[in-house]
């Protein structure tokens, strides 16, 4: 969960920053400290791959069949 929202809310700022250009960066503007907040919460919480890494290796552990490869001879 916390994968999928911090890659979702990082691409919505980084719109936001976008439409609002260079004044995305003045600390005036509220886009400037969600920036920052959330650049902050996703190395806080381990970067997008640690958490990919997490879930699969979860996945494995399960045992569902979702990461099965096809076997080469």
């Amino acid at each position: 969960m916390e994968l999928s929202a911090s890659e979702a809310s990082g691409r919505v700022v980084d719109r936001c920053l976008q439409i609002f250009g260079g004044r995305g960066y003045d600390r005036s503007y509220p886009v400037e400290r969600l920036y920052r907040e959330l650049r902050v919460d996703r190395i806080w919480e381990g970067t997008s791959e640690i958490q990919r890494l997490i879930v699969a290796g979860e996945l494995v552990k399960r045992g569902t069949g979702v990461l099965q490869l096809p076997v080469t001879r």
